[in-house]
């Protein structure tokens, strides 16, 4: 769950569904304090303590660093995931690449857009990269202007 947390917010691996990824980020947060503390005072193991402290704080510096680049708010909206509403393009050989147009629910304060390039490892793990839309693609990618509409927007 650590390493889903570390690896989402720093956004080299992007978690598509929002209960997934509240789950983790929340669930990271929350349980750090508490595992320290069990493990300071209750548990008295040394290597499964240290194997613990070291966990934790990795997740506690990565949580300082995003809050330090982001502000709270913007760590609060970054918990909320990205949804495809269009795809663009998908590639000709492998099915799990294709690029998109993506849009993130931060609430009352609108929608954040992006065009990426996106990389399915499973149904809910993605790499992505921000493009340009206007960008030419290349013979290998197939025009396809699917509307997936995942955040049930009326138009």
């Amino acid at each position: 769950m650590v390493l889903l947390y570390v690896l989402d917010v720093f956004e080299i691996l992007e978690i598509k569904g929002n209960s997934i990824k509240t789950f983790i980020h929340y669930g990271s947060v929350l349980t750090t304090p508490v595992i320290l503390l069990y493990n300071l005072f209750v548990y008295k193991s040394s290597s499964w303590n240290s194997k613990i402290g070291i966990t934790s704080i990795i997740l506690v510096l990565s949580f300082s660093i995003v809050l330090s680049q982001r502000g709270f708010l913007g760590y609060l909206f970054s918990i909320s995931s990205w949804n495809t509403q269009m795809i663009l393009y998908e590639h000709k050989h492998y099915s799990f690449k294709q690029v998109e147009f993506q849009m993130q629910d931060v609430g009352a304060l609108g929608y954040n857009k992006r065009y990426v390039k996106v990389t399915y490892i499973t149904k809910w793990l993605m790499i992505t990269e921000i493009i340009d839309p206007k960008q030419h693609f290349g013979a290998e990618w197939i025009e396809v202007n699917e509307d997936a509409n995942e955040l049930n927007i009326v138009y």
